[in-house]
């Protein structure tokens, strides 16, 4: 079985964004306050973001794309929300290991407000629990992997883990690692704005 890293499938030099609130938590301080909540406390603008010369331009104007609402949609907090399309299909994939919840976002442009969830683990499970920690290399003043290698046995129980490496990232991380069965589902169900990258294992 193989996995692969999804996330947000990145345009140049715009694309849709999901802009949170200003005076909003930075997104470590967040995963804290959302503790045993599955609604966020705010709700995001649709925005575009542009990069110019001078630097990341966010505004509240879509101009480059008519497809306002993708299945997979970036916020300003660099975690990502998953269309009811796209939860669904996670959903009816789990493993019985599988510990996860969701949080339900309300997301504004215009006259429409859309429901998008963020993908949430319940379980702290340390990425070195998931590594083959022979072959992956690790930065040696903080123990930081640079060169992940999986160790295909330790996540095969998964259809879906979070490859975060602190304990707020690995609740909320900014990419999650999905099975080839999720993968193959969401490519079959024609979502749009993600891409995949294969994940690097020990049976490689």
């Amino acid at each position: 079985m193989n996995y692969f890293y999804l996330n947000v499938k990145e345009e140049h030099p715009s694309m849709i964004i999901a802009d949170k609130p200003k005076g909003t938590p930075l997104a470590h301080l967040l995963v804290e306050e959302l503790k045993g909540k599955n609604t966020m406390p705010f709700v995001f603008e649709l925005s575009q973001i542009t990069s110019t010369q001078k630097g990341v331009v966010i505004t509240p104007e879509i101009t480059y794309s008519d497809n306002y609402w993708p299945d997979c949609l970036l916020t300003s907090l660099a975690w990502f929300l998953m269309s009811p399309k796209l939860k669904n299909i996670i959903c009816s994939n789990l493993s019985e290991y599988d510990n996860i919840d969701w949080i339900k976002c309300s997301v504004h442009y215009k006259e429409d407000t859309k429901d998008y969830f963020l993908l949430r683990f319940l379980d702290q499970i340390e990425l070195s629990e998931l590594l083959d920690i022979s072959r992956s290399r690790f930065i040696p003043n903080n123990g930081y992997p640079n060169v992940r290698i999986f160790d295909l046995e330790k996540i095969s129980k998964y259809s879906v883990f979070s490859p975060g490496w602190n304990s707020w990232d690995r609740t909320i991380p900014n990419y999650i690692c999905v099975s080839t069965d999720v993968r193959k589902q969401i490519i079959k169900s024609g979502i749009n704005g993600v891409i995949f990258k294969k994940v690097s294992t020990n049976a490689m």
